[in-house]
């Protein structure tokens, strides 16, 4: 969130590593690990976003295998808030991110 935060107050513009590194974020596909096939960041609905898919694989709970989770960038008077949801049941989420039922 901090790199994220910290180019658009720099740039005015959200971040978007889809097809490259940019501001110091990794590219979308570099950005990996045990869980997690990609991060992504870019903007939805004027606002910047975070978005991590997790992978199919073992290993993984089958309610996490391909789903999401999203983190939107809020104005919050001035400071930024960041509000959470995924494309995953809100049983596997945490109570602050908002899932399917």
């Amino acid at each position: 969130k901090g790199p994220v935060a910290e180019y658009f107050s720099q740039e005015g513009a959200c971040p978007n590593n889809d097809s490259a590194a940019v501001g110091g974020i990794a590219a979308k596909g570099s950005i990996t690990g045990k869980y997690v096939a990609s991060v992504a960041t870019g903007t939805t609905s004027n606002k910047c976003t975070i978005t991590a898919t997790f992978i199919n694989s073992e290993g993984v709970n089958a309610g996490l295998k391909n789903q999401t989770i999203t983190l939107t960038m809020t104005d919050n008077s001035g400071s930024n808030a960041w509000a959470c949801t995924s494309t995953a049941n809100q049983k596997y989420l945490p109570k602050s991110c908002s899932g399917t039922s």
